[in-house]
């Protein structure tokens, strides 16, 4: 009535190979659950900066003046 050392060795691997799959299928299963849950990140919201329109030339430029007109006889334009 012996258990041969060979059927205990058996029995230890597949022990082994049972608790091994186990946790490989909890951090699977995890892993998926997680990445179903993840929330995109929010999109930052613009900033929108007042601009004024030229009489001269119809051009909306920034009301601080910060970007003038292109044009050379536009009100806007920086002096040369």
């Amino acid at each position: 009535m012996g258990a041969g050392i060979g059927k205990i060795v058996v029995l230890i691997l597949a022990i082994a190979v049972v608790w091994f799959g186990f946790r490989w299928v909890q951090r699977y299963i995890a892993a998926k659950n997680a990445a179903q849950t993840a929330k995109p990140a929010e999109p930052k919201a613009l900033e929108a900066e007042a601009t004024v329109r030229c009489g001269r030339c119809g051009t909306f430029v920034p009301a601080s003046g910060a970007k003038p007109c292109e044009r050379a006889d536009c009100a806007w334009s920086a002096p040369s």
